[in-house]
């Protein structure tokens, strides 16, 4: 079987390049987007934007001919897609396909296909579509249009999280000297963080969920990490668990994920770093509104932000069996 990978690396590659060359501010999403490869930003200094989603993808087009198929719950109005073709000979081209092209396709329910041969690139179809100055007009039309949505996610630094099991433990082992706290669950973690500290109105009710967890401290010490269940349902919320395991700084990581998402995330940070402090600050000052969740007692708080905060030990202390009233 051939192997597509470096053919639909190349495709995203010539998009990128086309759409930074006509002026257009792009991102890679650090989530799933419903199929979205690379995400177009209106206004990328503002935490709100209005954003595209976009998908490349690449194909050979032999004696046999090619087929590209497409996911029917992807293709919404802000979602554009991009078709790299190579031919035998090496000749290239792209095709650039909005919601109402691809709704033209053959369709079996649950994705769109579209069939392409030799004969059918010479049909006006094909030929209408390929990237041209009106098609660039019609994307930037298309961005004017779109509506800006907030989602909510939460990124939680797993050194930090390991840090504060134990002195959540620690702390209220003394005050409740005769009770046994078991060892808490990330479901609970994430949901009890969720219902202490979410304020956020979000566009639906899927929340996605980023550990970071360092490879040299493993959660898995101090916490359950069922991560069997990278879907976790609440009363009110679907929440989309994604755990990277890390050799780098957390934090750099951390950071990098928070710029990705600032455009159209509502963020609850869970972490405690100094190293965090000029960073978020700068991003305060540019009007962007993010949720910590860190120490409260000065003498472990590493971190001190302009940012609204609260405190890990009450979600943590909920999930090791303490009641509310024991906080």
């Amino acid at each position: 079987m051939r192997d597509n990978k470096p053919l639909e690396e190349q495709a995203e590659l010539t998009v990128r390049h086309h759409l930074i060359k006509h002026g257009f501010s792009i991102a890679k999403p650090s989530y799933d987007t419903q199929g979205g490869d690379i995400l177009i930003i209106e206004k990328p200094n503002e935490q709100f934007s209005k954003i595209l989603k976009v998908q490349s993808k690449g194909r050979t087009l032999g004696k046999n001919g090619t087929n590209v198929r497409i996911p029917i719950s992807y293709v919404t109005d802000d979602f554009i897609l991009f078709i790299y073709l190579v031919k035998e000979d090496n000749s290239d081209f792209l095709y650039v396909l909005f919601a109402k092209d691809i709704k033209q396709w053959t369709s079996n329910g649950k994705e769109y296909t579209l069939s392409i041969t030799e004969n059918s690139i010479e049909k006006e179809y094909m030929a209408k579509n390929l990237l041209s100055e009106d098609k660039i007009s019609q994307i930037r039309e298309l961005l004017k249009k779109a509506q800006i949505k907030k989602y909510t996610s939460i990124i939680i630094d797993g050194i930090f999280l390991g840090k504060a099991v134990n002195n959540t433990r620690a702390i209220y082992n003394n005050i409740w000297t005769d009770k046994t706290l078991t060892k808490p669950h990330i479901q609970d973690v994430v949901q009890n963080i969720l219902e202490y500290y979410n304020r956020y109105d979000s566009e639906n009710n899927i929340i996605n969920c980023y550990i970071l967890e360092s490879n040299h401290f493993p959660l898995s010490e101090v916490i359950e990490m069922d991560m069997e269940k990278s879907i976790l349902k609440s009363e009110n919320h679907i929440i989309k668990v994604y755990k990277e395991n890390l050799d780098d700084v957390i934090s750099f990581e951390v950071l990098d994920k928070i710029e990705r998402l600032i455009n159209n995330e509502n963020i609850i940070l869970v972490a405690d770093d100094k190293s965090y402090e000029l960073p978020l600050n700068e991003l305060k000052s540019k009007g962007v509104d993010i949720i910590c969740v860190t120490f409260n007692e000065s003498e472990t708080r590493n971190m001190f932000v302009q940012f609204r905060w609260g405190d890990i030990a009450y979600p943590l202390g909920r999930a090791m069996g303490l009641e509310k009233y024991e906080l």
